[in-house]
């Protein structure tokens, strides 16, 4: 509960101005054609590290998709534990490099992007809000700014004496976010772009004809 508020603390403010549409998109295999949390791991030279816990990233994997399924608890075990032990001797200054340089490389491959979407971006971000809706961690998003976005709502990593402590995690929980923007009166129309919305996204877009869907898989 404390985390969700927080989420809706995070919400950007709508009520000075009125949109015809708010374009919401997803990043990975939506925007991008990978899975950007895991790829930026091993960016960062830490493939041996994660072979070493192989066995134990499996079971967590596992642990995750059941305990998903039999209580829907959303809470992404693996990847705290990709990140703990990846970026644990990492400082913040540093994993943010580390992110933009990644994001700034794959920037350059544009085989890994879908181009659909980044002419989308070009044609309405001038007049309408574009917001990037993601689960990958924060230092990763963030450096997509630049590439044409109002805002990114990401899975924010939380530091202890600038170190890697844990992950406000977004995984699952994506619907929160759009649940708090349809209360804005002043937003006419949601669009969302994802390759595999959440079942709590696709009920609200049942529920509220201003929330539509679309599904752009890469």
């Amino acid at each position: 509960m404390k985390d969700e508020n927080f989420l809706k603390n995070r919400i950007v403010d709508f009520s000075k101005k009125r949109f015809k549409t708010v374009y919401i998109v997803d990043l990975d295999y939506t925007l991008v054609n990978v899975e950007t949390t895991s790829h930026f791991l091993k960016f960062i030279g830490c493939q041996k590290s994660l072979l070493l816990i192989k066995p134990l990233l499996v079971f967590t994997h596992l642990f995750t998709s059941l305990l998903f399924k039999l209580f829907k608890i959303g809470i992404d075990f693996s990847k705290y534990l990709e990140l703990k032990v990846c970026l644990r001797n990492l400082n913040k200054r540093l994993i943010d490099e580390l992110a933009c340089r990644y994001v700034k490389t794959q920037l350059n491959n544009g085989s890994l992007f879908n181009e659909q979407i980044f002419k989308l971006l070009s044609q309405v971000r001038e007049e309408q809000p574009v917001i990037l809706l993601t689960a990958s961690i924060s230092p990763i998003a963030s450096c997509f700014l630049d590439v044409g976005f109002t805002k990114v709502y990401s899975s924010e990593i939380v530091y202890r004496d600038g170190k890697f402590h844990r992950l406000r995690d977004l995984y699952r929980r994506k619907h929160v976010i759009i649940k708090a923007l349809l209360n804005f009166r002043d937003v006419n129309n949601i669009v969302v772009i994802d390759d595999s919305p959440e079942r709590e996204i696709v009920e609200l877009a049942k529920k509220d004809q201003r929330l539509k869907i679309i599904n752009l898989r890469i």
